[in-house]
This record gives C-alpha cells, sequence and structure tokens, in this order.
C-alpha cells in the first residue's frame, strides 16, 4: 500500500495488546471491528451447547479476521494463545477508507478468499484424513506459519490441537509418539518440534493437506 494510505488506516487503529486466554471477542457478538495479528498467536473457536468445542482455526502475525465478512455477528470466538500483540479498526471506519482507496478493498476481497480456503481445507482435514494424516498436516502447517523452519514451538496445548483436528488429546499423543519413532520428527520438549524427514512427513500428511491456514 501506498504511504498515505497506511498513514490513514493508522489515523483509524487501535493498537492493543492481551494474555493468553483473553478474549479479543465472543461468538453471536455483533461483528463490529476487524482485526490484525501484529505479534502472537489467536484461536477461534466455536462452543456447543453440551460444552463441547471446536477450534476452527489458529491466527498468526500478520493475519487478518474478524468483522464478519458480510455477516452481522463473528462465527466464533477468538482468544489469545500467546501473549498478544494486535490492532483494531471498525468496521465502518475501514469501509469508509476502501470508498477512499479501492485497493484496499481489493486487498479485504482477496484476504475474505483466503479466510474460505482456508476453511475448507480444514473441512477435508476433518472430514477425510486419518489421526496420523492430521497430525502430519499439522506439523507441516506449523512448520509453514514458522517460516517453513524444520525446529519452531508449538504454542498451543495438546486439547487445543486435539480440538482442531477433531481428536483426542490421547490420540494426538500416541501420534506424535509414533511419529518420533518412525523417525519422522523430534521432540525434545513437550512443545518444542524438529522435523527430521520434511519428505516423509508430507508423505504421511499427503499432498493435498499440506497448506492449512486455519
Amino acid at each position: 500500500m501506498d504511504p498515505h494510505e497506511l498513514i490513514r488506516i493508522a489515523e483509524k487503529t487501535d493498537q492493543l495488546e492481551a494474555l493468553p486466554g483473553q478474549a479479543l471477542f465472543y461468538e453471536g457478538d455483533p461483528a463490529r471491528s476487524f482485526f490484525t495479528i501484529r505479534k502472537g498467536v489467536v484461536r477461534l473457536v466455536r462452543a456447543f451447547p453440551d460444552g463441547r468445542r471446536s477450534i476452527v482455526g489458529f491466527l498468526h502475525g500478520g493475519d487478518f479476521f474478524g468483522g464478519g465478512f458480510g455477516r452481522s455477528a463473528y462465527a466464533a470466538t477468538a482468544e489469545a494463545v500467546t501473549p498478544l500483540e494486535y490492532c483494531r479498526i471498525s468496521v465502518s471506519d475501514l469501509q469508509l477508507l476502501t470508498k477512499e482507496h479501492p485497493s484496499l478493498a481489493r486487498q479485504m476481497s482477496a484476504m475474505a478468499a483466503d479466510r474460505l480456503y482456508a476453511a475448507d481445507d480444514h473441512i477435508v482435514l476433518l472430514a477425510r484424513k486419518t489421526a496420523q494424516e492430521k497430525v502430519a498436516a499439522f506439523l507441516l502447517a506449523s512448520s509453514e506459519w514458522a517460516g517453513q523452519a524444520d525446529q519452531f514451538d508449538l504454542p498451543m496445548a495438546r486439547s487445543d490441537i486435539a480440538d482442531y483436528l477433531g481428536l483426542t488429546i490421547e490420540t494426538v499423543s500416541r501420534t506424535l509418539t509414533k511419529l518420533t519413532e518412525m523417525g519422522v520428527i523430534a521432540l525434545p520438549t513437550p512443545q518444542h518440534v524438529s522435523l527430521l524427514n520434511r519428505l516423509d512427513l508430507r508423505a504421511l500428511a499427503r499432498p493435498e493437506a499440506e497448506s492449512l491456514d486455519g
């Protein structure tokens, strides 16, 4: 974007922080703001009447979300997984800015399309893949979120991973242990992952599961 466009957006944007577990907004709240993550990780959570939950996505630095994208209410609760730095701009202010700067409207449309593609990937992940394929795909996605790193930390708990993949915590733990025994990954600590054989991990995940921007 042009510098003057960035300045106009900055004038309308709040710079905020959140602690782990803190909600930025709740499922069903009026969708009045858009958000961009500067640093940290957010989980998007859907709740069920019986108390169960499903994590429908993890968001990382640079991700743009909220606002409903045409809906009047937020479809999920957004919670900080880690200490979070983020920006917030009201839907009304951003709508005015898109009228001033058509390039911003095009970028918003592209970001909305990215969210739809991510949702499609997640549906395929839940519906068609085995536990091993799901965990392998999640590790590849985590590597991508970390800049294609072969060593990275998983900031979320095993329960978060389980609720994202539609598995139990025990299944996630068993699958990680199996991948370790196969020599595909190493787990120096419960949160730190080393990819020892990316090609084998990719084969286990299957090619269509390589990108999971969740």
